[in-house]
């Protein structure tokens, strides 16, 4: 979802509104098209597993009597193997996202994201064997070495996350204290607050918390994990869909709005005046100011132009 031509490039043209509005239309339907038929198919194999397979006898030392274990011995079957395709896929989408957003708020610095797009590749391939090995016959989630590649995975993304919420909560306060550094006290509570918000959505720190949940009983390979996990799911696509609803709402940060340090007197000028006439000191930012945004609108709030009378000696 790039926002314009070149990336990292203030002055690359603008990309059409309409194009904007297509991109965030086809990431959002992709991720609910994914979310939709795990959650469809999952309910699908509950009803199998809890109805019509309850009394299921298990296999000694392999598989648990009962619907849970009816439900992995389906494992390596599409049933199964679908959900977990679009669980994984939507897992890609969702950390990829706050990648960029992360990138944005960072003003666009690559060297930034070295350790971030290491991470990302990390659970990229981790995802990819943890579903082969998962999908294998006689396999599962929670059963032989597919536990060895998938507790990586699954930690990686939480890692992932984690890293990404502190770096944009770090940024975010930066710029909170920032605004209240340069408007004063009066607008104090409120940027405060609105700080808090934006920090909550924008980081998708209900999505760590939610893979903080579910890393706990799987590391300790209990069958209690299976709870959470279609949670996680849930999760995973509401935290971007919400993101994405601020930048087409246009109440997200963006590197415009994100600039380290207060507002300077950089662009303060002073033109000469006679007798009972006022000095005009303006510190506002051009309109054109060189900073990218996710949806490439470069930033034109500014300060407002303030009169200020000196005095003058006649």
């Amino acid at each position: 979802m790039s926002s314009s031509g070149t990336s990292g490039n203030p002055y690359a043209p603008k990309l059409p509104p309409v194009v904007l509005f297509l991109e965030h239309l086809g990431y959002s339907t992709l991720l609910f098209g994914l979310v939709t038929t795990f959650t469809a198919m999952n309910v699908r194999l509950q009803q199998l597993s809890y109805i019509d397979n309850r009394e299921f006898p298990g296999v000694p030392n392999v598989l648990p009597p009962g619907p849970i274990g009816w439900s992995l011995h389906m494992y390596s079957t599409p049933l199964v193997i679908v959900p977990n395709a679009c669980f994984i896929i939507a897992n890609w989408l969702a950390d990829g996202l706050l990648m960029y957003r992360c990138y944005v708020i960072y003003n666009m610095q690559r060297w930034v994201m070295i350790f971030p797009v290491t991470l990302y590749l990390g659970s990229v391939s981790m995802g990819i064997l943890t579903l082969y090995l998962a999908s294998q016959p006689n396999s599962n989630l929670w059963r032989g070495i597919t536990v060895n590649f998938g507790l990586p995975y699954f930690t990686i993304s939480v890692a992932l996350n984690v890293l990404l919420t502190l770096m944009i909560s770090a940024r975010l306060i930066l710029h909170s204290r920032n605004i209240r550094g340069a408007m004063g006290s009066t607008s104090g509570i409120n940027s405060f607050y609105r700080a808090i918000v934006t920090m909550l959505v924008e980081s998708s720190a209900i999505y760590a918390v939610t893979s903080l949940l579910f890393i706990g009983p799987y590391a300790a390979n209990n069958y209690a994990s299976d709870i959470f996990l279609p949670i996680l799911a849930e999760i995973q696509v509401i935290a971007p869909l919400l993101i994405i609803r601020r930048v087409a709402t246009h109440s997200a940060l963006t590197s415009t709005t994100v600039v380290s340090g207060a507002p300077t007197a950089s662009g303060m000028t002073f033109r000469a005046r006679t007798a009972g006439q006022t000095t005009t000191a303006s510190s506002a930012l051009p309109a054109d100011y060189p900073l990218g945004s996710m949806d490439n609108k470069y930033g034109n709030r500014g300060f407002e132009e303030t009169t200020i009378d000196l005095p003058v000696k006649v």
